[in-house]
């Protein structure tokens, strides 16, 4: 980066990227350049023809002048927080969506990153109650956090299926018997009673 070369560690940071922040800061022919330039597109190739080529620098510098057009470092980060304040991005996981591109375009991108990351109480119940166990909230918040959500929800199936009797249970234990139930008696079945303590009441009919 020759050409602009003397930005040192002085730099107050403005878009959390240092080596942005110290351009933008401490050297006037990239400042000069972005403002001058007319358009993004005639600023980006300015600051390629200056040694500027990483895309995350220039995305940073373009943003202190075209704001509706890039998504800063700290804008991304600040994403993350606004999407789950429970998730702890890297460095690098920030970086990746510092880019040309709308905010909220970038919103919805990261929103869709966290989710098969972080389990919920919500999905947490789901699993839950999907084997037939309804948990309260203080339940559910001890599964909560930055995890795979379709290996912890896998988990959570595994833990409770045992416990808990679904309508789909209910109704083999009543087939294996050769008894066409009543949908009173399938809904008696169904809920936090063990698979093994249903079968005994049925196993006596």
């Amino acid at each position: 980066m020759g050409a602009v070369s003397g930005y040192g560690v002085g730099a107050t940071l403005y878009t959390g990227n240092a080596v942005a922040d110290a351009l933008m800061s401490l050297n006037p022919t990239v400042v000069n350049t972005v403002k001058n330039a007319g358009s993004a597109e005639a600023a980006t190739a300015a600051l390629n023809n200056l040694g500027i080529t990483d895309t995350t620098i220039l995305n940073n510098v373009l943003n202190s002048t075209y704001d509706t057009m890039y998504v800063s470092t700290n804008e991304a980060a600040k994403l993350f927080k606004d999407a789950n304040p429970g998730f702890e991005p890297t460095d690098a996981e920030i970086e990746s969506f510092v880019s040309n591109r709308p905010e909220s375009d970038v919103a919805a991108a990261v929103a869709s990153y966290i989710d098969p990351k972080f389990l919920d109480a919500d999905e947490v119940k789901a699993a839950a109650a999907a084997e037939g166990i309804t948990l309260t909230d203080e339940q559910a918040e001890t599964y909560v956090g930055q995890k795979d959500e379709a290996a912890a929800v896998a988990e959570i199936s595994a833990e409770y299926d045992p416990q808990g009797t679904t309508r789909e249970e209910a109704e083999q234990f009543f087939a294996e018997l050769g008894y066409t139930p009543t949908e009173e008696e399938i809904t008696a079945r169904i809920g936090a009673v063990s698979e093994e303590d249903q079968k005994k009441p049925l196993r006596l009919m």
